[in-house]
């Protein structure tokens, strides 16, 4: 089998850690893995002798090295896995499979986390189901269903999102129930919402706030920050606020992880393109017993409310909004890390990555 992650370079981001996870469920396998990522990849997978990394791919030309790819595997018939697929790759898989048209479609498995309705993007769905609606395409809610089906593709199953077993907190222990503080985890970028952040920080600072904060800014896996974001730490700089920890480096996935113990997570993310996408910061932060202050209108926000793990913001554009949610969780602590401790035991059996490896072994 092949997983291909063209943009996997280090332990940055939920490229490494889905990866990661899905290879978990394959520890009492002998099964081999052909992995192939960045060309300037870390050795990510050393110690697993069932996995062979490929480092191959270079930013300006993945996608004509993904088709190549594709193709190769295609025309040897060598089933491949497309972890992190979005409407490019199922078109590009379409031109591939031009090279064998007796190809065994279930040797091409695609993982759909998220697409965004548009009508261009129909239209192009809809061109490649008309010639493989066959294709298997795995994607983790129902909402991507809908579109992949409504666009003529016949075989398309929800399979959650893979997250790996943790050690979960005891919040049993009295002494594990005490706050620490607001922590805004993974990559900064404007969709998720980085800008708002620091617009929370600022008003913290005008209240002579003593809430600690721990940011994490590391680059995207471009390996840098967008326009904004850069204008954003600038102003973070001038506010000078005394209760922050900066994170800007890259973080193995252990000290990461690490991260979240004791911790309120607050994922300030545009509604729009987070209505129906799953958040891996919400899940490891529910696995950590850390609560969330989400936006309304949100996978976030349903997980909040099915587990009572957290407050949800509905008035997402208003700062003072955010500020109270985050006091509501610190005065309300022992419940609300409780209820997100109970969530995240929950969410391990039913994200269970053994469900995806399950899916793939159907060759």
């Amino acid at each position: 089998m092949h997983i291909i992650e063209p943009t996997l370079k280090n332990q940055t981001g939920h490229c490494y850690s889905l990866v990661n996870d899905l290879l978990s469920a394959n520890n009492s396998s002998q099964t081999k893995f052909h992995l192939w990522i960045n060309r300037y990849a870390e050795s990510l997978f050393r110690e697993n002798k069932n996995i062979i990394e490929h480092r191959y791919f270079a930013r300006r030309i993945r996608r004509l090295q993904v088709l190549w790819l594709y193709r190769r595997l295609i025309k040897k018939q060598q089933a491949f896995f497309v972890s992190t697929a979005t409407s490019t790759d199922l078109l590009l898989v379409s031109w591939a499979l031009k090279v064998n048209k007796n190809v065994n479609l279930n040797l091409v498995k695609l993982y759909v986390h998220w697409l965004y309705r548009s009508s261009s993007r129909i239209k192009r769905l809809q061109k490649i189901a008309q010639r493989y609606p066959q294709l298997p395409i795995a994607c983790p809610t129902e909402s991507v269903k809908i579109i992949l089906i409504e666009a003529g593709f016949t075989n398309v199953e929800i399979i959650p999102y893979p997250s790996a077993k943790h050690i979960f907190i005891d919040h049993a222990d009295p002494a594990k129930q005490v706050f620490e503080k607001l922590l805004f985890a993974g990559a900064a970028r404007v969709d998720k919402g980085f800008p708002l952040m620091v617009e929370l920080i600022s008003l913290l600072k005008r209240e002579k706030s003593e809430i600690p904060i721990t940011l994490q800014c590391s680059t995207t896996h471009k390996g840098k920050h967008a326009s904004e974001v850069q204008a954003a730490l600038i102003r973070l700089k001038d506010i000078d606020y005394k209760n922050l920890e900066i994170k800007s480096e890259t973080l193995s996935s252990s000290e990461y992880q690490q991260m979240f113990a004791n911790s309120i997570v607050i994922q300030p993310y545009q509604v729009d393109l987070f209505a129906d996408r799953v958040s891996g910061v919400s899940l490891d932060a529910l696995k950590e017993g850390s609560p969330l202050v989400v936006p309304a209108n949100t996978w976030m926000a349903q997980l909040v409310e099915r587990f009572q793990a957290g407050v949800v913001v509905e008035q997402t554009a208003d700062i003072q909004e955010w500020l109270a949610a985050v006091k509501q969780v610190i005065a309300n602590w022992p419940e609300f890390a409780k209820n997100a401790s109970l969530a995240g035991q929950e969410l391990q059996a039913e994200h269970a990555p053994d469900k995806l490896m399950a899916w793939l072994s159907h060759c």
